[in-house]
């Protein structure tokens, strides 16, 4: 006779509990997946680049800015009177002293192309000596936090083999002692457990370690008025351009504006929120004496490379001023007034 015990023995309880588990673990996945699959993810916005086009044969917008930015407006204007010169002259030998002046008023432009060029490199070179210093921190923060990783689980597989087998071991009915049904069960509890405590580590290691270090300033100290070391200074063509807005009729703000504007926006970049937070200024710049992290480490190298591209941007009108010295491009609408 069926006893009610027997209906409700715990091996059935647990039997029927594992056959539940099994039924709604497809299910949840599923669930799982399409939850993950519908989720959007929040890219950052692109910058905004200036109207440019190479095949047009006056100077974009853009371009004339720079040229008046860099005090070139006089030296092109005369280029043209003196080219017009050269083709009212239909071939004829020109006098020497237009030809010297043609000349005299290139190399003039050139001359504050290049220097604008070495600027541009200046400030390049310091942002590449920066870059690399945080890329050399960066891995060796995640071999550190690989190791550490690496380490969790290691003991995690190790406690849960070794204390499941002593739990097993235990169950295996011997003459004189059919089963040891509670120190296996509390060893199979603390086999569960102590894997458990070792994911759970193994987790918040993945953040990475904290460090102090001394303050060190880097070249962001410019961008959020921090005084700047003189090597990481920015040369005044440089800093003028940044601080002017993109010649695309859609925004006023400065170039440089815009850019912290998409830091603050980008949910990514963790350490910096708020551009008049003194404290994540601080930790930015590194003006204080502060805790690196990896996150810390990745938001700077993410600023640090948006900034140099930003930078780099300024080569693509010195192209087109180039092209108005070879002939290939004319200032088209250059005037005082723009």
């Amino acid at each position: 006779m069926t006893t009610l015990n027997s209906l409700y023995s715990p091996s059935k309880f647990a039997a029927i509990a594992l056959a539940i588990v099994l039924a709604l673990s497809p299910i949840a996945a599923i669930s799982f997946s399409a939850k993950w699959r519908h989720k959007t993810l929040a890219v950052p916005a692109a910058p905004v680049l200036s109207n440019l086009d190479l095949n047009s044969s006056t100077l974009s917008v853009g371009a004339q800015r720079l040229a008046k930015q860099l005090g070139l407006i006089p030296s092109f204007t005369r280029l043209e009177q003196l080219r017009k010169q050269v083709q009212l002259s239909k071939g004829e030998k020109l006098p020497l002293e237009v030809r010297q002046d043609l000349l005299e008023v290139k190399q003039e432009i050139m001359e504050k192309i290049e220097q604008t060029r070495l600027d541009i490199e200046f400030v390049q070179a310091g942002l590449s000596v920066e870059i690399a210093i945080q890329d050399e921190l960066l891995h060796a923060f995640e071999a550190d936090r690989d190791k550490r990783m690496n380490a969790n689980y290691l003991w995690s597989f190790r406690t849960n083999g070794a204390l499941w087998a002593v739990a097993e071991g235990l169950d295996i009915p011997t003459y004189n002692h059919p089963r040891y049904s509670i120190p296996s069960g509390t060893i199979g509890i603390v086999a569960g457990l102590i894997p458990s405590i070792f994911s759970i580590v193994a987790i918040r290691e993945a953040k990475g370690g904290r460090y102090e270090r001394e303050a060190r300033p880097n070249i962001l100290s410019k961008i959020f008025d921090y005084p700047p070391p003189p090597e990481m200074d920015f040369p005044k063509s440089v800093w003028t351009w940044v601080n002017t807005p993109i010649a695309n009729g859609v925004s006023t703000k400065s170039r440089l504006g815009e850019l912290i504007d998409r830091w603050t926006e980008d949910k990514y970049m963790q350490m910096f929120s708020d551009r008049n937070s003194r404290a994540q200024l601080d930790i930015i710049t590194g003006a204080v004496r502060s805790r690196l992290t990896l996150q810390l480490i990745s938001d700077r190298l993410a600023m640090l490379r948006q900034v140099s591209a930003m930078i780099a941007m300024m080569n693509r009108p010195l192209l087109e001023l180039m092209m108005v010295v070879r002939g290939e491009k004319s200032t088209g609408l250059l005037k005082e007034s723009e």
